[in-house]
């Protein structure tokens, strides 16, 4: 038995049981999932205006968007407690807080939430083939290998892990476990 909806974006989503009995959305024509393959048009659940879709040079967009640059909620909500504890630290020393503190949780804030998101898209690139929301999402849709989303994890890690133990940098972190101790041998 099949049930049929319209989604959010006016497509028909028909909703069928697989062998197992669970439903299982199928999209049809006229989705983005049926537009995705190989256009890199907007996602239907970012701003349709968004600075990707408008500045963005076509050869990076599917990377902009595979770390969800395009929705910069994230990033904000990692960002502003980061910047809440620079400005807490700062202020108990009747200072202002540090402008280079800031932007390195800005730029760690970015790079951590779009290895997430890439590693989202990952697990979820069977599901999100078929939900006309996520259909268009650069994996999905075949615009990026799993192979390169898994070089895109790697390297925001390490520049993520590059600021962090930053040796200039005046936060608990990078004094906590300067790099030096990682290649000595600890001894007893």
């Amino acid at each position: 038995m099949a049930l049929a909806r319209r989604a959010l974006s006016g497509d028909l989503v028909v909703d069928s049981r697989d062998e197992a009995g669970g439903l299982v959305p199928e999209v049809r024509a006229g989705s983005p999932r049926s537009e995705a393959s190989g256009v890199s048009g907007s996602l239907p659940d970012a701003a349709p205006a968004n600075w990707v879709d408008r500045h963005a040079p076509g050869r990076l967009k599917p990377w902009l968007k595979l770390g969800r640059f395009d929705r910069p909620t994230g990033i904000w909500l990692l960002m502003l407690p980061g910047w809440q504890g620079v400005a807490l630290a700062a202020a108990m020393g009747h200072r202002w807080p540090e402008g280079r503190l800031l932007v390195l949780f800005a730029a760690g804030s970015g790079l951590m939430r779009a290895a997430g998101c890439a590693y989202n898209d990952i697990v979820d690139r069977d599901i999100d083939a078929k939900v006309a929301r996520t259909a268009a999402r650069p994996i999905a849709s075949g615009q990026i290998s799993v192979g390169a989303a898994w070089l895109f994890i790697l390297a925001c890690c390490a520049a993520s892990l590059v600021i962090l133990i930053e040796p200039q940098s005046r936060s608990a972190s990078a004094w906590a476990f300067p790099p030096w101790r990682w290649w000595r041998p600890i001894r007893s």
